[in-house]
């Protein structure tokens, strides 16, 4: 008998081990309002994620609050706290704007200057003076629907008493003890651009504590912007996932820009 309680013993030890040591790999399809499609696969361990797709490659430490930005193509790497990466942008997109603009023709300067000028503050800092304008409200429907082989309940996004989204989540996918759904949001959106004229109301508290609700498995905007979870795998991850590959450079906030709108002069200054 004492045999037996023993190999029990040791069986649940093992499948307590294997839950803990599990990670998740989780596909999601995102439709844009002009009609691109874009694969994402996140990948998680815990407090560790890191988010992969043609975008490019992101990491985040929720426990250590790092971001890294990785480029593949580039063999470069930027990393530091996720409200320094915002900064440093901040600061490179006015820089780089500044110069871009000086180096035209006057007839292209007086043309181009209206909407190059726009772009100075995608990256300016996250506040909640706009939003607070704001009043959003998540109000949970009867409607339930399998997405990804997870039960999902429905919500409206009610901005200011109008509809401008659809959300659902899945209460019962639990990735682990660690992870924090509202954490690694808020951290998304420290690297994430502003677009002009932009009221980002997604990127309130308010809209974000649909996290608290479950897992957020789909959703459809108003905007045309689209997502859905097509994919969930319980699997073991390596920490090399989440490393930066050996002999990768850094690259400075203004390479980044430059090289994602401009002209990827890497010669002109930050």
């Amino acid at each position: 008998m004492k045999i037996l309680h023993s190999l029990i013993s040791i069986i649940i030890l093992l499948l307590w081990c294997n839950v803990a040591l599990a990670g998740w790999v989780i596909v999601i399809r995102h439709n844009t309002p002009d009609g691109l499609i874009i694969y994402e696969t996140l990948t998680i361990d815990g407090k560790l994620i890191k988010s992969s797709s043609l975008q490019g490659t992101f990491v985040i430490n929720l426990e250590t609050g790092i971001f890294k930005m990785v480029s593949q193509r580039e063999m470069a790497c930027w990393q530091g706290k996720a409200e320094d990466f915002r900064a440093a942008m901040d600061s490179a997109m006015h820089n780089v704007v500044d110069t871009y603009l000086k180096g035209l023709p006057a007839k292209q300067k007086e043309l181009y200057a209206p909407v190059i000028e726009g772009m100075k503050d995608m990256f300016s800092p996250l506040s909640g003076e706009k939003l607070d304008t704001l009043r959003i409200v998540l109000e949970k429907t009867s409607e339930i629907a399998d997405i990804a082989g997870y039960q999902s309940e429905k919500y409206l996004v009610m901005v200011d008493g109008k509809q401008t989204e659809e959300v659902w989540v899945a209460p019962l996918l639990t990735l682990s003890v660690d992870f924090e759904g509202l954490a690694a949001a808020r951290c998304f959106n420290q690297v994430k651009p502003l677009y002009q004229g932009e009221i980002p109301y997604d990127r309130s508290d308010a809209y974000l504590k649909v996290w608290d609700k479950g897992f957020r498995m789909k959703s459809n905007a108003i905007s045309g912007k689209a997502s859905q979870v097509i994919k969930v795998a319980e699997q073991v991850v390596d920490k090399s996932e989440f490393d930066i590959p050996e002999g990768f450079r850094v690259m400075t906030a203004g390479e980044i820009i430059r090289k994602q709108l401009f002209y990827g002069d890497s010669d002109n200054p930050d």
